[in-house]
């Protein structure tokens, strides 16, 4: 399975620090330019489809990164200076058709539960301290799929982020979005991390298997 390894996280962890170092710049330009969508009315979200097996819907300041995780099939980043802070949101998705996984040969047979323990334990691995908020994990249906959510708080040197995980057992897959931002903006991103994720959905499947190799 594709994981959320330790490259990821210092490399995105290695980009925060450096936003935090320059934090008293008096600049409030963009860090980055932000892609927009041109339509006759401002949409506040976008659609995007990935790998003719997925779609979400992302806020419109995001724009498509390609540093976050080799193995994602979508990475996507809010960042930008604002009033003298740094505003950071980030989002990845990655999927493991089930034909994949089954060419791993492994022991174990995944439902949306187990995978999810083994991406949260991927996620967490390289940080220096980390605390799993959700106790209690459950399987509960979104868009006609299992799903397992979990929301977490992480730390790597000074640098502290809250993230959500979310695992989903579709039809032709599995998909870990995982979206984290720093933890002192958990309240301005929060509710858009989980409207991200209850966003998610597997693409019509015959469509799906007419558009790709499975």
């Amino acid at each position: 399975m594709k994981l959320f390894n330790t490259w990821m996280c210092f490399t995105t962890l290695g980009f925060l620090i450096a936003c935090s170092e320059t934090s008293g710049n008096s600049s409030d330009e963009p860090l980055s330019d932000t892609t927009s969508v041109t339509n006759e009315k401002p949409k506040e979200w976008f659609t995007v489809q990935a790998d003719s097996l997925f779609q979400i819907d992302l806020p419109i300041n995001m724009s498509e990164k390609k540093d976050l995780n080799t193995d994602a099939s979508l990475e996507y980043a809010y960042m930008e200076k604002v009033g003298g802070v740094v505003k950071e949101h980030y989002v990845i998705v990655m999927a493991d058709t089930k034909r994949e996984i089954e060419s791993y040969e492994l022991s174990v047979e995944f439902d949306a539960m187990s995978f999810s323990q083994a991406a949260l334990e991927s996620v967490v691995e390289g940080y220096d301290t980390y605390e799993i908020l959700t106790t209690e994990p459950r399987i509960e249906t979104i868009n006609e799929m299992d799903c397992v959510v979990y929301e977490i708080e992480a730390a790597l040197g000074d640098v502290k982020t809250y993230h959500m995980l979310a695992v989903f057992e579709g039809e032709l897959a599995f998909y870990q979005i995982l979206t984290w931002t720093l933890s002192d903006q958990q309240s301005e991103f929060k509710d858009k991390m989980k409207q991200m994720i209850d966003s998610f959905s597997e693409i019509d499947l015959h469509k799906s298997i007419g558009a790709t190799d499975l």
